[in-house]
């Protein structure tokens, strides 16, 4: 069907708001199939409709059945990964996010992992190089184009981004369109499903034009993503062993993942006390026990949601099977821990007779996982265990850094209690539900969350801040004055 065939027109055609997951759809079709060599540009009418297009994806609508169910499941699998992140709101939270997790946290487990020795070896940039640079060009990228590196006469840009560290910074994070391309043929993809495969501008979110050899920046969010969250899966891929065990994902999630969790429990548990894993026999407690009063929530963390295979083709029998190795897994550590407490063992008989709730948190994006459609898929197993009436709910890290400062005054254990109590309610992502609490007036903020708000303001302060020898000039010429 060309474009511009009226009955294509008539069907889908109108003037949207074209969201940032479509573009990056758009412009990842004309790097793998398009040149610079054409002779007509693409006119605003032709992009309109190709984003529009993109939206009206076709799949299964038969929920009356298992099978349709499951297909309904995948589809929306595929749709989230796809399109969701595009639409957070708070993109700013993953820059302060990242200095903590990979710069203070890691700092005090360096006898463990050197996790910015580890990153140097990769990329010739420390962390918060990586980070610093990235921010610098998302901020003068607004019309897509990059200017070419080049020398700077303030001071700070001296200091902060060195000439050598730029260039060396864009070459990791460029691709012209052959190494696009190349990338792309790595990444899995079934027939049908190519709107959902991922795509290479996540890794290269800066692009080298054939013709003019520019660099473009099609979707500017996602140099945010890559200088951040991008972190964690470039060092998750370089410690790859094939399936054997990880060393930076099995570090990362005890001690970067876990105290970063701790921090925010700590924030929300002003007037509660926040326990830690403890052992228990043979075994160990959840990763985090929050005491309300007469509420605990145990809180098991979780580094990775689903793999990239499952998020963009959806299969049943992948995704099951992620949801059995962190979900099933969290659930018993929970069921283990609640059932301590109620033996009254060591170091936890001073909780007994309080009442309980689950909660798995995950660093990695993960959406509609509180949905019935998920557990069906894990059920049998749950229940094979002895958990099927085991009541849990599940979180992105991003959604408990939104909770902190809205339900510091209720608490955490109440939330979740009024959350499970309501059918409809308990299917929910948690940060939908904040921001429909929020929109009817049944809560209101304490400001922003404190522990990102003061790290970002920290980084700013630090780029805005001239050099010694400069701030002492200053100093001598005021007293002059």
């Amino acid at each position: 069907m060309e474009l511009n065939d009226p009955r294509l027109k008539r069907s889908i055609f109108k003037k949207p708001d074209v969201g940032q997951w479509q573009l990056a759809h758009f412009a990842k079709t004309l790097i793998e199939a398009s040149n610079d060599y054409r002779q007509d540009q693409i006119q605003e009418e032709e992009l309109y409709l190709a984003c529009n297009y993109h939206n009206h994806i076709r799949g299964p609508d038969d929920a009356g059945n298992i099978e349709g169910r499951r297909g309904v499941l995948n589809n929306l699998i595929r749709i989230s990964y796809s399109q969701f992140p595009f639409q957070m709101q708070n993109h700013k939270a993953d820059i302060p996010r990242a200095l903590i997790l990979f710069e203070e946290l890691a700092a005090q487990a360096i006898d463990e992992f050197d996790v910015d020795s580890a990153f140097r070896k990769l990329t010739g940039l420390s962390i918060r190089e990586f980070i610093l640079h990235g921010f610098a060009i998302w901020a003068i990228c607004g019309n897509g184009e990059i200017p070419p590196v080049k020398e700077s006469t303030d001071p700070r840009t001296e200091r902060l981004l060195p000439l050598e560290k730029q260039q060396k910074f864009r070459d990791i994070i460029t691709a012209d369109y052959m190494q696009f391309r190349e990338c792309q043929a790595k990444k899995p993809i079934k027939k049908g499903l190519e709107k959902q495969q991922f795509n290479c501008l996540h890794t290269y979110p800066l692009i080298r034009t054939q013709k003019s050899r520019k660099l473009v920046c099609p979707v500017p969010l996602l140099l945010i993503r890559r200088v951040t969250r991008g972190v964690y899966y470039q060092l998750q891929d370089a410690y790859s062993r094939g399936g054997r065990r990880n060393e930076f994902t099995q570090f990362f999630g005890k001690r970067l993942f876990e105290p970063y969790v701790g921090m925010h429990l700590r924030a929300l548990a002003t007037t509660a006390e926040l326990i830690p894993e403890q052992d228990i026999g043979s075994e160990k407690t959840c990763d985090w026990i929050l005491v309300e009063g007469e509420s605990l929530t145990l809180i098991e963390c979780k580094a990775l949601g689903l793999t990239f295979k499952s998020k963009a083709l959806a299969e049943t029998d992948d995704v099951a099977d992620d949801l059995s190795k962190r979900i099933v897994k969290a659930v018993k550590a929970c069921e283990r821990t609640r059932q301590a407490i109620q033996e009254g063992l060591v170091g936890l008989a001073h909780l007994k007779g309080k009442t309980t709730r689950n909660l798995i948190v995950f660093y990695d994006d993960i959406f509609l996982f509180n949905s019935p459609l998920y557990r069906e898929l894990i059920e049998s197993e749950l229940q094979a265990n002895g958990l099927g009436a085991v009541p849990f709910q599940v979180c992105a890290i991003r959604e408990l850094e939104y909770a902190v400062p809205l339900l510091q005054n209720s608490g955490l254990g109440n939330f979740l209690d009024q959350k499970l109590a309501d059918r409809d309610h308990a299917t929910w992502d948690i940060g939908t539900l904040l921001g429909r609490l929020i929109e009817d007036g049944a809560l209101k903020t304490n400001g922003p969350n404190k522990i990102l708000a003061e790290k970002l303001d920290s980084l700013f302060a630090e780029l805005t801040a001239q050099p010694n020898h400069l701030a002492s000039s200053d100093a001598r010429l005021g007293e002059s004055s």
